[in-house]
């Protein structure tokens, strides 16, 4: 540590081409044995930070910011590293270049957030960091894609699950722009895999007693997803898990706002079972709607699901 600090104030002494370079190794080094004095701490974090806004080597630049970024995220309050804003603003400019270029930048900016969210223990940590989320619009194509997909995949693969409506809004939020970024010639393969993620996703969100609003959010994805038949078909399990489960806290004697909203379920997989594209698929989900509808003493949806299998099981028995 000592020794570092002393390499410190040496380097100031150099060049601006040598300086970010030394800079970038201290950085590393202090990651393992930072200085003891959280003041020098800070004031490393400000000279070196201060440096990387002149750099205009993109990849020298990025070197040294996530060196930086690793270093404040593990040893100073991650609430307040407000300068990641910062370097996708100066990122824009450097992915003006070639494409060699931008696919290097982008690697280097996937490697930064990876640094950032690996240090975020839970889902609502992550994106509750300030400025996190909103840099993806400093982005557009492929690259603002590809960030949303990382940190989806990132967020898909944390322990725990998403309880609060404010994260559940960003990660459809996120969803979303992917989501809008495929067109008609996109891969077969490419839509699969989007579909399968953003599912995963959704399969994290879960508000326990909170019930209407679980519904509130199966009909905002519904809205923007219905185009995918993972996330469609998993959208219909939830709505008839709603239904049941709300049966069960109410020790299966409804009132009539209860009775209301186990309704208000079982119509949105009414509704939505038709958009599957798989006959098969829509059958078994109006078998299983129609059990709940059932359970839940809901005379006449029972009676209209059964006439739709009923519909559905000769059209399949019509095919060859």
């Amino acid at each position: 540590s000592s020794d570092g600090l002393r390499l410190f104030e040496l380097s100031k002494a150099l060049d601006e081409k040598r300086q970010p370079l030394v800079l970038t190794e201290l950085a590393k080094k202090f990651l393992i044995q930072p200085p003891q004095i959280k003041k020098t701490r800070l004031e490393f974090m400000n000279y070196s930070w201060t440096l990387a806004k002149n750099v205009v080597d993109g990849e020298v630049y990025m070197e040294l910011v996530t060196a930086l970024t690793e270093y404040a995220v593990a040893y100073l309050t991650i609430e307040k590293v407000d300068f990641l804003q910062e370097i996708f603003q100066k990122c824009k400019v450097f992915l003006t270049g070639s494409e060699a270029i931008q696919e290097k930048l982008c690697a280097s900016l996937e490697k930064l957030l990876l640094k950032v969210l690996g240090k975020s223990s839970t889902i609502t940590e992550v994106l509750s960091i300030d400025s996190l989320v909103p840099l993806f619009d400093y982005f557009t194509g492929n690259i603002k894609k590809k960030l949303c997909q990382m940190l989806l995949t990132t967020v898909m693969k944390s322990s725990g699950v998403i309880a609060d409506s404010v994260t559940a809004h960003t990660l459809l939020g996120l969803g979303k722009i992917i989501h809008n970024s495929l067109d008609f010639l996109a891969l077969e393969s490419e839509v699969d895999t989007t579909g399968n993620l953003l599912r995963d996703v959704i399969s994290k969100i879960d508000f326990g007693r909170d019930l209407e609003q679980q519904l509130k959010i199966l009909n905002q994805a519904r809205g923007i997803f219905i185009n995918f038949d993972q996330v469609t078909d998993l959208l219909i399990q939830k709505a008839i898990q709603c239904a049941e489960s709300c049966l069960r806290l109410v020790k299966y004697r409804h009132t009539r706002k209860t009775l209301g909203f186990a309704k208000m379920c079982i119509s949105f997989a009414v509704i939505t079972i038709p958009s599957l594209k798989k006959q098969e698929s829509q059958l078994i989900h109006y078998i299983r709607a129609l059990q709940s509808a059932l359970s839940n003493n809901l005379i006449s949806e029972t009676d209209s699901l059964f006439r739709a299998a009923c519909n559905l099981i000769n059209n399949l028995m019509c095919v060859p």
